[in-house]
């Protein structure tokens, strides 16, 4: 793997796109292992940002041939955007709910989601806990 940015650029790129979110500093804690994600990710080309939009692209490690290749996620949505996506989880379904984000952010439907690879839906992940109330 070849670094694209350094570490330093990708933290200060996600750190800006947290605070466009208005993530607070709690949060930001709780989630620490899936920031260090979106950094590497970042850092190696597999998801790049627009600094004006703060659009995150993701260029899949492993494209699900036909169906998807990239992925943008959306930076904000409201709760509800976020709760009608998540219309008819149950509440205690954590793999759900984190689903139903990733469609409401990116788009996608499920059925397309589910035919990632574990390489791509990590960081997938890593961006959608961002969305969690």
């Amino acid at each position: 793997m070849t670094e694209v940015i350094t570490k330093e650029q990708a933290e200060r790129e996600i750190t800006a796109w947290l605070d466009f979110k208005k993530v607070r500093p709690r949060q930001r804690a709780v989630f620490a292992a899936q920031y260090d994600t979106l950094v590497e990710a970042m850092q190696y080309g597999d998801i790049i940002m627009d600094g004006e939009t703060f659009v995150i692209k993701h260029k899949l490690i492993t494209p699900v041939d036909g169906l998807i290749d990239s992925l943008e996620y959306q930076p904000r949505k409201t709760v509800g955007e976020l709760q009608k996506a998540a219309n008819g989880v149950g509440a205690t379904d954590s793999d759900g709910r984190l689903n139903s984000i990733l469609s409401c952010i990116t788009g996608r439907g499920l059925s397309h989601l589910q035919k990632m690879y574990p390489e791509d839906f990590e960081i997938c992940q890593a961006v959608a806990v961002f969305f969690t109330f």
